[in-house]
């Protein structure tokens, strides 16, 4: 999913939305051929280049459900939550603790 937090419109907008959907798909795919990842991992295991931001963005938008609003302003589940963060922590390339994410 594509957070706009700058804003953009028309071709451009749709253009990072694509750009977000088709890292997403590779990141799940990633997920569920190994199960439990942190960003880190995820991120060494992408194909091509990513941000490790849009990594986390990633895996931590797989821990919520995703909605979508109808007409009457109500809200429905389109997607339920496919991940959850575990209280498992590894040591990152920068000596910090990262959690692993968990496919559902």
């Amino acid at each position: 999913m594509y957070h706009n937090s700058t804003l953009e419109e028309g071709q451009l907008l749709i253009k990072f939305q694509e750009e977000a959907k088709g890292q997403d798909q590779i990141i799940l795919a990633l997920l569920r051929k190994h199960g439990r990842l942190t960003a880190s991992q995820a991120l060494r295991l992408f194909p091509g280049e990513a941000l490790k931001t849009s990594v986390r963005r990633s895996l931590s938008d797989f821990t919520k459900p995703e909605y979508k609003q109808n007409p009457d302003g109500t809200l429905r589940m389109i997607r339920p939550a496919l991940a959850f963060r575990t209280n498992i922590k590894s040591i990152g390339p920068y000596g910090r603790p990262e959690y692993y994410y968990q496919i559902i």
